[in-house]
């Protein structure tokens, strides 16, 4: 046993069942350990759930954003869109997140760790509307409006159950109130 499938066996716990229910106890049942294992790696939840935040802003780190601006608006919106999608469904990342989600109104890094991540949400939109609107496929808008309205609904739309025809049509709608004639 590792330190890492410590973190993601505690992980799976918090999306499962939720923040309340991880313990060190019910950690090493599901682990199949005694809870003194546990405690070779971590002296408390505390020092664990600190861990959890540092590897999930670690794996955000490596979530790099690169746009091919030749291609539509369209694709360029779908993509931006996908690239925050695949954070919010990633086996890896959306576990995190769901600690994140369930903390952040009670604990100040979590809290700081979803703000970043919004953040990083809404500077990756600020880039991709200034492009849109420099190019002329949008009318002429003040891009960080357009960005502040595009990264809301995107955020919005991502923390709630949405099908893939949801998604299609909202970046679509999006895209015809902006696009140039």
């Amino acid at each position: 046993m590792t330190r890492d499938e410590i973190l993601e066996k505690a992980l799976d716990i918090v999306r499962d069942e939720g923040y309340d229910m991880l313990t060190i106890s019910t950690l090493a049942e599901s682990l199949g350990v005694k809870k003194a294992s546990l405690y070779y790696y971590f002296s408390s939840k505390d020092e664990m759930i600190a861990a959890l935040y540092e590897s999930f802003s670690a794996r955000l780190l490596h979530m790099g954003f690169r746009m091919d601006f030749s291609k539509s608006a369209i694709e360029i919106l779908t993509e931006t869109f996908e690239h925050w999608k695949g954070i919010f469904i990633s086996k890896s990342l959306s576990s995190g997140l769901s600690l994140i989600e369930q903390r952040k109104e009670i604990d100040e890094r979590a809290y700081e760790i979803s703000n970043s991540l919004e953040l990083m949400f809404r500077s990756q939109s600020d880039a991709v509307m200034e492009n849109l609107v420099s190019r002329g496929h949008f009318r002429n808008v003040d891009p960080k409006i357009v960005a502040e309205l595009f990264a809301s609904a995107a955020i919005v739309r991502l923390r709630s159950e949405r099908s893939e025809e949801d998604d299609r049509r909202f970046l679509n709608s999006f895209a015809e109130l902006f696009l140039s004639t």
